[in-house]
């Protein structure tokens, strides 16, 4: 079962508890005062529960937000399955307008985020470059990315590998076994 399945399972038997009324009324209330940082605090306890949708209306009942709103927005796309838009989200942080290479003044964990995005989303060529650039950087999610690329790698075929060295496309899914995205 992967990640996604799990985390649809997880959410589907979770929602009568998370939606009840008190519950949503409560949550509507208190929701508009939040910090910036509460707002994260909150989004990562409902990540940590597998409430990723629920995350992702709150978000966005917020409006834009900094950048570390947008960057969580886009780690409720991932768990949500929805690598493309993470990579439309976590480009206009990471990448400078009109450049390909990443800012120096954002986290790494928006830069690791821009990676997986771009792995599940099929770019593995894109997701390596961004690696490539992190080399020396500390994050816990750097290692789960070179073991997922690695196993994904390994797992190819000679004629597949050859391709992949001509710089041609793969018609092969990345998977990773973590739960997409970090918050910090």
């Amino acid at each position: 079962m992967s990640f996604q399945d799990k985390s649809n399972e997880q959410e589907q038997q979770n929602r009568v508890e998370f939606d009840s009324p008190r519950r949503s009324q409560h949550k509507r209330r208190g929701d508009d005062q939040l910090s910036p940082q509460e707002l994260i605090e909150r989004v990562q306890r409902m990540l940590d529960q597998g409430h990723a949708k629920q995350a992702f209306d709150l978000i966005n009942a917020r409006g834009a937000g900094d950048a570390s709103v947008r960057n969580a927005r886009a780690v409720c796309q991932l768990r949500l399955g929805k690598a493309d838009e993470a990579v439309r989200l976590l480009r206009e942080i990471v990448l400078p307008h009109g450049r390909v290479d990443l800012r120096t003044d954002v986290p790494v964990c928006f830069k690791t985020n821009y990676a997986t995005a771009l792995f599940l989303s099929g770019n593995v060529s894109g997701g390596e470059t961004v690696l490539h650039d992190l080399r020396g950087a500390k994050h816990p999610r750097l290692a789960d990315l070179h073991r997922a690329l690695d196993g994904w790698v390994a797992s190819l075929s000679y004629w597949q590998r050859f391709l992949r060295r001509c710089g041609l496309p793969l018609d092969k899914p990345f998977s990773i076994d973590f739960a997409p995205g970090d918050l910090s």
